[in-house]
């Protein structure tokens, strides 16, 4: 079972008819999309990697359980941005 997420990077010289058919299929398998540019980790690793190390870091360090750590994350996983 694969994710439910689709992210379209768009690279120099992208052409845009390609990109509405990407979309337009991801989209028709169910997926939620979104688009970025082609850049080193594009959106989701960019952000879900520093957030997954510094939660690591923090169980290192004795800040809290694994446990407590998830729970804690557990409601910002729902988060949007433009809240």
């Amino acid at each position: 079972m694969g994710s439910g997420i689709a992210q379209v990077a768009a690279t120099a010289g992208y052409d845009v008819v390609m990109r509405d058919v990407e979309l337009e299929f991801a989209e028709d398998l169910g997926k939620t999309t979104w688009e970025s540019d082609d850049k080193p980790g594009f959106v989701t690793n960019r952000i879900l990697m520093p957030w997954i190390n510094e939660g690591i870091r923090a169980y290192d360090e004795g800040v809290a359980s694994k446990d407590d750590i998830d729970a804690g994350m557990e409601p910002r996983r729902t988060s949007r941005w433009d809240r």
